[in-house]
């Protein structure tokens, strides 16, 4: 079997053997290279590497206990169904926020943006950054719990929050990594040629875009899906759900058994 260390993308295994990823492809497709699936990708199992030390992710702390999960499996599903995220910067004493695309790469969030502007301005006087995202589920209306009391209203839903500091990418190659694993993640048909420093197509746009990578040092997971409900008021809710039936409630059932 496999360490977890051998396991290696496809664009960083043709990086290290000087390959093009269509190359890797096709030695994929011979069987001369091993490669498993691995959250929806394809992964390449590169015995020549060896044990390597991966970074501490710290767990934070949370007030509700009982939402928190700490379970990468479900980091990488929130992470791969999440659109965008928002990055949160300090500007002096003043926050900010702003949305953006990103994909999960290295134990890394990378994202991408402009040379110029204030996100490069406050990056470059202080990297240090949060970003979180949330996945909704279904809002529970407050008349399920039998009352005309709006307290009972709540929402379900799944987010993380990352805490560490942002590295500005300047070298093509690593760039060209973590745009792949940005179009591999909202363009999974395919449909383009791989982004390579080496392809002239993209030497240009590769120089005009500022990548970043979020290097994570902290990180807490949050997961409500009625952890906090006996099993008669999460049998009935999960009816009234039934009942209901559009398709979050259903994706929010599955969610409700998954931490019963």
């Amino acid at each position: 079997m496999a360490k977890e260390e051998q396991i290696t993308s496809i664009q960083k295994y043709a990086q290290r053997y000087k390959l093009s990823t269509f190359a890797v492809i096709k030695k994929m497709n011979k069987g001369e290279l091993k490669s498993i699936k691995k959250d929806g990708q394809d992964f390449i199992i590169d015995e020549n590497i060896q044990a390597q030390t991966a970074p501490d992710i710290k767990q934070s702390s949370m007030r509700r206990a009982e939402f928190s999960v700490e379970d990468k499996t479900a980091m990488l599903e929130i992470l791969n169904s999440c659109e965008y995220g928002t990055l949160s910067l300090s500007d002096g004493d003043t926050p900010y926020g702003v949305p953006l695309n990103f994909a999960w790469l290295d134990e890394s969030i990378v994202f991408h943006g402009s040379l110029e502007g204030k996100k490069m301005e406050l990056i470059t006087q202080n990297p240090k950054a949060s970003f979180s995202v949330v996945k909704p589920f279904s809002f529970i209306p407050s008349y399920f719990s039998g009352t005309t009391s709006a307290c009972p209203a709540t929402q379900f839903f799944a987010s993380i929050t990352f805490d560490g500091e942002v590295e500005i990418i300047n070298d093509l190659d690593k760039k060209a990594l973590a745009l792949n694993a940005l179009m591999q993640k909202m363009q999974p048909e395919k449909k383009y040629e791989d982004i390579e420093a080496t392809n002239p197509i993209y030497k240009k746009m590769l120089e005009k875009t500022a990548v970043f990578a979020l290097h994570v040092k902290s990180s807490s997971i949050k997961i409500k899906a009625g952890q906090n409900l006996t099993c008669k008021k999460k049998d009935s809710l999960i009816k009234q759900l039934s009942e209901r039936a559009e398709k979050v409630d259903l994706a929010t059932i599955e969610l409700i058994k998954k931490f019963s």
